[in-house]
């Protein structure tokens, strides 16, 4: 393959947005057409047919209404290799050829490609921009696989030497004292889950916004447990990660602070993988393999979180999706603090990462970690 197409990780992209553009300029399947006359000048025409709700019906323009026939074309170029399906098929009518004869290119078919980047790139952007940024990052991990510790955060905290400046992710086949937040422990089969700690470094994060770390990596292990199971993957406050009624996975996160932000966190976490059985007396945990019935390969999934975790660490829309998947929410539940057990409806988790509770009396209770438990 040529050009673009070489590059991975934005081949992919191209393909699912050139779905996204063809429903979404033509949704009606060849009804909502664009034609625009090029004129040499690509940028200018691009941002016409991208503002365009219908403009004419000449036969001499860019014809978008062949959108989810160009989709079909992409993803036979990224099946086959064979570029020249883009400038050849019936289903574009020509305009594709057309196209390549007045944009100034080199009457290729290889240039197509190029044209249709342009396009995506108008519409998308942002995206484009966010999927760069996440190739970068990712290469920025170094990760390191050791066979015990008694924890991993405690590992990359206590470093001697100290790892190199960059993100980090350290993985343990066991831990002798794996640990959750507070006093509770974490039991993983030596072999068979995910036990591993991130060391990040957030860019000028405000002390008080470091509820946002733990959005992000709750909402990126939800994204990713749903690649594997067909259910809703729940975050119960605040950063347990719920399957049904049942933990699939805990997290554990320390901040280092420098003056008023952030220096780095430490992000715990035990995702339970291919354990089959549980020994130890926590009273609902559940893996992987018992809900799908077949093992899956450690290193894919802890790959697909990385992507994920980057992703979501530039999305604008972490928190709503944060509070989107939050365990309970909406619903009656019982409860119990300092006071007693009591019955109350969780309606939100405030900015600074508090949670919010009507009970069934009607008052606002708002809550600190771990100044109140659920009830399961």
């Amino acid at each position: 393959m040529h050009g673009l197409w070489r590059i991975g990780v934005i081949a992919p992209f191209l393909v699912e947005t050139a779905v996204d553009n063809a429903w979404n300029l033509c949704p009606a399947d060849g009804t909502g057409t664009h034609n625009t006359r090029l004129d040499g000048d690509v940028e200018r025409t691009l941002g016409e047919i991208l503002s365009a709700q219908q403009v004419g019906g000449r036969g001499d323009g860019l014809h978008l209404g062949m959108g989810r026939h160009v989709a079909e074309r992409l993803r036979e170029v990224m099946a086959t290799g064979d570029d020249t399906v883009l400038a050849h098929h019936d289903g574009t009518d020509g305009y594709l050829a057309f196209l390549i004869g007045h944009t100034g290119f080199v009457e290729r078919p290889l240039h197509v490609e190029f044209v249709f980047f342009l396009l995506f790139l108008f519409n998308h952007g942002a995206k484009l921009q966010n999927i760069l940024y996440l190739c970068k990052r990712i290469m920025d991990f170094k990760i390191i696989h050791i066979a015990e510790t008694d924890s991993t955060n405690r590992w990359l905290r206590e470093k001697t030497p100290p790892l190199p400046a960059g993100e980090c992710v350290v993985i343990a086949e066991y831990q002798t004292a794996g640990k959750g937040c507070g006093s509770n422990s974490w039991e993983s089969e030596r072999g068979k889950n995910l036990t591993f700690s991130m060391l990040i470094h957030p860019e000028a994060l405000p002390a008080n916004e470091q509820f946002h770390i733990t959005e992000v990596v709750s909402v990126a292990l939800c994204e990713t447990l749903e690649l594997y199971i067909n259910k809703k993957v729940e975050i119960k406050w605040p950063n347990d990660i719920y399957v049904g009624d049942r933990k699939i996975c805990g997290i554990l996160i320390e901040n280092r602070l420098q003056g008023s932000t952030i220096k780095d966190a430490i992000i715990g976490i035990g995702l339970n993988v291919n354990q089959r059985v549980f020994l130890s007396d926590a009273p609902n945990p559940v893996s992987l393999y018992q809900l799908t019935g077949q093992e899956t390969n450690r290193d894919t999934l802890l790959n697909r979180f990385l992507e994920a975790f980057e992703r979501v660490s530039q999305s604008n829309t972490t928190c709503i999706d944060y509070r989107e998947r939050l365990f309970r929410k909406g619903k009656e539940g019982l409860y119990e603090d300092e006071t007693g057990r009591f019955t109350a409806r969780l309606t939100d988790v405030l900015s600074d990462g508090r949670l919010q509770l009507v009970d069934s009396e009607g008052q606002t209770r708002i809550y600190a970690f771990k100044e109140v438990q659920f009830i399961i």
